[in-house]
């Protein structure tokens, strides 16, 4: 009710005819999946689902503030940011109770001036990896200047054979002297599932709205002043015009890590380039991010031209990828065409073997050797807990052996371990337990265990539950939550992970998600460690570990650990970073 549903094809059974309230209800298709367009007859309308194909749409709309109300309505052409439009509000009687009324006529659309339109197409290890678009428009709302800007990134890879697309938006309003009065983000986590964070500048910082499905959580994050939104910082550098040896320091939000962010420019000097296989002279800048706690962007090498200032190319080291990615600016064509070839992300965060280890998963114990290239700490790259040891044998090339034990059952004795706090029960984003769907699933777990089933029993029950129902093993999500996966019943580890996580806490048990490599052997010859989730529980013994990926009861030598995460206060996906880490490290692993 309220919304009007552009299908993107015939519906499977006929529209109702529109009721005496004007309510149409479509009844063939569900308004929530991808390729439909919702358009909202009321500013009130900002909770519905837009098609992330359409460039990301404004926060919901304010006015009382003397902002500029805007609400931006999502066009068929995922290249084109529609039009902010003021939308007529339905107008209180009665003590303020709403009655139908009839809609005033809508404020004619006009695109604004286009202030920049710009794609850049992004490469890593000889495969194009997907396209970044930045459009910036001015408008004049309430006799005021607004500046609207959007930067859109689409990865398009494979993940061990399947396509993979990783699509976020992020968007900024500012006004006529670049200050920053609301900010959006949307990036896709899962099937049908996104995460929306939409925020706006008050006296107290920037006020956060976290949603995620019916679960909203809000949040109030430090704002400096000076912070430059998504337009400023396109034209920053061209604005700025740096000379060799100038540095520039900005702070800018970062959606992904929901914070503000500090990043420093250093102009080097001119060099000769070689783009498109053609020798350019190219003004060379450095951007490094200041970290923020154990959070920090690899630097990025960026080269303008020295006449215009605009940026032409850029490299960074991409973990994500395993490589440096290289982005160049590019026109609209070359930047939507499909890759030729695909990168294999799975390929790339795995760490081939020089040969293979039968039965490790079975067995007692195993001794990995670890070599380090890349610049890492190597007393710091791994844990040492009760299922694993780490030693370094050569600080100078590096390198470390790490022991690995398995545990089968639970010790029965206290070790030395903190307990777990409240963060390890508690309900968050992407482990949002407290749905019907979920505690129904934990209860099914354990059906038939007696009353006096310990933790570890019911643990293992959940762990065999969610082996079992899963009923597709698929790499095409980047990170589902809990109560996604409990309807999907689809993913891979991380979604394995995240539901029986929230089981468990359905059940009162104390759990975690832990994150670092498995052993696995591709098509059945290739030896590796690739990248992997899986789960741990409190017992009276301490932390034990399950993998509800392969649901045996119990996980074995052949999981090294990295970290772990209960992901409370959680709203992006900084937990994986040290895995991402310690992969950028370039380690070579033997195993025996």
């Amino acid at each position: 009710p309220g919304q009007i549903v552009i299908s993107p094809k015939k519906p499977t059974q006929p529209v109702q005819p529109a009721s005496a309230t004007g309510t149409t209800v479509h009844k063939g298709q569900d308004p929530d999946r991808p390729q439909f367009i919702v358009i909202f007859p009321n500013a009130n309308a900002m909770k519905g689902a837009v098609p992330i194909t359409s460039l990301l749409p404004m926060p919901k709309p304010g006015g009382a503030d003397g902002i500029p109300t805007i609400t931006i309505i999502g066009k068929s052409d995922p290249t084109k940011p529609a039009a902010p439009s003021m939308l007529p509000q339905p107008t209180p009687v009665n003590g303020g109770a709403k009655t139908p009324v009839a809609p005033a006529p809508v404020e004619k659309v006009e695109d604004g001036k286009l202030l920049i339109d710009t794609y850049d197409v992004a490469y890593c290890r000889g495969c194009k990896v997907g396209y970044m678009q930045t459009v910036v428009r001015e408008y004049i709302r309430n006799d005021k200047k607004v500046i609207y800007g959007v930067r859109k990134l689409a990865l398009q890879l494979k993940r061990f054979g399947e396509v993979v697309e990783l699509t976020s938006e992020e968007s900024s309003l500012e006004n006529e002297d670049g200050i920053v009065i609301s900010t959006n983000m949307r990036q896709a986590i899962g099937k049908n599932q996104m995460m929306e964070l939409a925020g706006k500048v008050t006296d107290k910082g920037l006020e956060v709205s976290i949603r995620n499905g019916k679960l909203e959580q809000k949040d109030t994050i430090p704002w400096p002043a000076g912070v430059v939104g998504v337009g400023r910082e396109a034209s920053l550098l061209r604005d700025m015009k740096p000379k060799p040896g100038l540095s520039i320091e900005y702070q800018t939000y970062f959606g992904q890590f929901n914070g503000v962010i500090t990043y420093k420019l250093v102009a080097k000097g001119v060099e000769e380039v070689m783009l498109d296989n053609k020798p350019r002279k190219l003004l060379k800048v450095l951007q490094d991010m200041k970290p923020v706690g154990d959070f920090k962007l690899p630097t990025a090498t960026v080269y303008l031209d020295p006449d215009t200032y605009e940026p032409v190319a850029m490299e960074t080291q991409n973990p994500l990828l395993g490589g440096i990615m290289t982005a160049k600016r590019t026109t609209r064509e070359v930047a939507l065409a499909k890759p030729a070839k695909y990168l294999d992300i799975g390929e790339v965060q795995s760490i081939l073997l020089p040969k293979a280890v039968p039965g490790l998963h079975l067995s007692d114990k195993a001794t990995y050797t670890v070599q380090f290239e890349g610049e890492i700490d190597p007393a710091q790259a791994l844990p040492s807990d009760s299922r694993q040891s780490l030693k370094v044998l050569d600080a100078k090339t590096r390198t470390v052996e790490l022991t690995v034990k398995a545990l089968r059952t639970p010790a029965g004795k206290p070790v030395d371990q903190a307990p777990p706090g409240k963060e390890h029960l508690s309900e968050s984003y992407f482990i949002d337990w407290n749905t019907d769907l979920v505690k129904n699933h934990a209860t099914d777990a354990v059906r038939g265990l007696p009353a006096t089933a310990s933790a570890w029993d019911k643990a293992k029950a959940v762990e065999k539950w969610v082996h079992r129902n899963i009923k597709q093993v698929e790499y095409s999500q980047a990170m589902a939550s809990c109560s996604t996966v409990a309807k999907e019943l689809t993913g891979d580890c991380t979604e394995h992970a995240m539901l029986a996580t929230g089981m468990c806490r359905t059940l009162g048990i104390p759990s975690r998600t832990a994150l670092g490599l498995v052993y696995f052997e591709k098509n059945g010859t290739q030896p590796m460690l690739a990248y992997h989730m899986w789960y741990e529980v409190w017992t009276d013994s301490g932390w034990m570990a399950l993998d509800a990926i392969q649901g045996v009861g119990s996980v074995g030598p052949g999981h090294i650990k990295i970290t772990d995460s209960h992901w409370d206060g959680e709203k992006s996906f900084t937990p994986l970073m040290p895995v991402l880490g310690f992969l950028a490290g370039q380690p070579k692993v033997s195993v025996k």
